[in-house]
């Protein structure tokens, strides 16, 4: 019971609240397109959370929609969006069970959802390309395949961009293939931001435009360290290293650390050496597999990887 008063009026409510069980799915069914969205939802069936004889959850049709949004949208369906899922529901039946239907709306500016192929593709590493004027042409432009690059000076290979770049010319648009061309430009540490955009240029066709923005691509760092110990140890030890992550303009990385100690040891009031050590690592990071042949076929996420890595240590016990 409650009790509510407006403009000196006083009102009384009751509520009776009823602890009912849950609400069930009587039958779950999809609408029929008649084209190429029937196929993929089927392909889809066993990822869906909404069934037939499962409980009604609300977070499981938020989660359908947007895993069946971006698996459909690696096959060319560039403008669809889950938002466009929507869900019928009849609750006919008596008892605490429903039947759903999914549904798919057109999108606004047509009919049907379309699919679109990738036309052409352009990749721009220059420097500030937010700020640069449009009007100055890069200084080398570079037909490689598919690719148009564009660069102010070489700063990658052709066969690297190629690689890397797993949107491919006359096929159809993926999300997948978006997310893993821009997470390998990414990963690869030389770019301070990767913008991928993607422009219509006619009712099914998009042409691709891929920003990178090159970062410092060569460190060197040196440091210098001491430690004492409660058994009369005295330790000072020096390390350097060198790191190129674009060596030979092919986005291999080259690593090399060198390091030497010394260590001193109290010894009848006196300071003595008692070890000397120094260590010297070289490292090269290649982001293909060796021996294989260098396309496209391997569409990962993350480049494959070689690496190949050399060491020495020297190490002298000095007796007194």
């Amino acid at each position: 019971k409650s009790e509510r008063k407006v403009k000196e009026n006083t009102g009384k409510f009751i509520y009776n609240i009823e602890n009912n069980g849950p609400t069930y799915i009587h039958k779950f069914t999809k609408q029929s397109f008649g084209n190429e969205l029937d196929t993929l939802i089927t392909k889809f069936d066993k990822e869906f959370l909404v069934k037939t004889d499962q409980i009604y959850l609300l977070e499981n049709f938020t989660n359908d929609k947007t895993q069946l949004a971006e698996y459909i949208r690696r096959f060319g369906y560039f403008d669809f969006d889950s938002e466009d899922i929507f869900y019928l529901i009849d609750t006919a039946h008596s008892g605490d069970s429903i039947d759903i239907q999914l549904r798919i709306q057109a999108p606004e500016d047509d009919s049907i959802h379309r699919k679109y192929f990738i036309r052409d593709i352009d990749i721009y590493t220059v420097e500030d390309i937010l700020t640069r004027d449009d009007s100055i042409p890069v200084k080398e432009v570079i037909n490689y395949k598919d690719l148009t690059i564009h660069q102010e000076e070489q700063f990658l290979d052709e066969k690297v961009y190629y690689r890397n770049t797993l949107i491919e010319s006359k096929q159809p648009f993926s999300i997948k293939k978006y997310n893993y061309t821009a997470s390998r430009y990414v990963n690869m540490n030389l770019f301070k931001y990767v913008n991928i955009q993607y422009d219509k240029v006619a009712s099914d066709s998009l042409d691709v435009n891929i920003y990178l923005t090159p970062t410092q691509h060569q460190n060197f760092e040196a440091n210098v360290e001491a430690s004492t110990s409660t058994r009369s140890f005295l330790g000072t030890s020096v390390s350097l290293s060198y790191i190129n992550n674009n060596l030979y303009r092919k986005a291999q990385k080259l690593t090399v650390k060198l390091s030497a100690g010394t260590e001193l040891q109290s010894f009848n009031s006196k300071a003595q050496l008692n070890i000397i050590n120094t260590n010297l690592e070289i490292r090269q990071d290649i982001p293909r597999l060796l021996g294989f042949k260098k396309d496209r076929k391997d569409k990962t996420k993350t480049a494959p990887k070689t690496y190949i890595k050399a060491q020495a240590n020297f190490q002298k016990w000095l007796q007194y």
